[in-house]
C-alpha cells in the first residue's frame, strides 16, 4: 500500500472515521446511552492547522448526511470565524445563515 501526504492507514477512500462517528452519534445516540446528539459543534481558536481542518470536514461530512446544524467556537480577536466559514461553504454548501 503506497500512502499518499497526509493520508494515513485509516483512510481507505472513504468518510473520515470521526465523520462515521459523528453520523453515528446523530441517528443512533452516543455510545449506549440511547441518547443522540442534536448538533456537531468543533472549535476554531488559532486558524485551521491540518488537524482542526480534519475536524471541520468531518463536521462538514455529517452535516451533508443528516442535515444537523454546526455551531462552531471561534476567536473574535484572531479572527478565525473567516476561514471557519469559508471551509464550511465550499465543504458543506448551502451553508445557513451565519449567526
Amino acid at each position: 500500500m503506497t500512502l499518499r501526504q497526509g493520508q494515513t492507514l485509516l483512510d481507505d477512500g472513504g468518510p473520515d472515521p470521526m465523520a462515521r462517528d459523528f453520523i453515528r452519534d446523530l441517528r443512533d445516540g452516543i455510545g449506549d446511552t440511547g441518547v443522540r446528539a442534536a448538533f456537531l459543534k468543533c472549535a476554531v481558536e488559532h486558524g485551521l492547522p491540518p488537524g482542526v481542518e480534519r475536524v471541520c470536514r468531518a463536521v462538514a461530512h455529517a452535516h451533508r448526511e443528516t442535515g444537523a446544524p454546526i455551531t462552531v467556537h471561534t476567536n473574535g480577536h484572531r479572527q478565525t470565524g473567516r476561514p471557519a466559514l469559508a471551509l464550511f461553504r465550499a465543504a458543506s454548501p448551502p451553508c445557513a445563515r451565519p449567526a
